[in-house]
């Protein structure tokens, strides 16, 4: 679903002039401590997995609960093709559980 070219021609219509580097552009730069925790589900053929795997380290830096699932062979938003994939099935059962273990009282 994306390639580096069409993240390429993304990130240039959503940054403006902006520098790729600001933390309103990216988390990546951002200062994360407070945060709520954090589940973070990617795919191993996902474009963005080396970028989701450094914003869980650097939000375990900054004391933030996160989970990083890697889910083997799945791509880019995976998760959409709820309920027709299984694989996409279960990572949003895991994403509401997530949910609802933490804002339930």
């Amino acid at each position: 679903m994306l390639t580096p070219k069409i993240l390429r021609d993304y990130a240039r219509l959503y940054l403006g002039s902006r520098d790729s580097r600001d933390p309103l552009a990216s988390p990546l730069y951002a200062d994360l401590r407070g945060l709520p925790p954090m589940l973070i589900q990617v795919g191993t053929e996902e474009i963005l997995l080396d970028d989701a795997r450094r914003l869980a380290r650097r939000a375990e830096e900054a004391g933030v609960e996160v989970r990083l699932e890697v889910e083997e062979g799945m791509f880019h938003v995976w998760q959409f093709f709820s309920p027709t994939v299984p694989e996409s099935k279960e990572a949003v059962e895991r994403l509401g559980g997530f949910a609802r273990d933490r804002l339930a009282s």
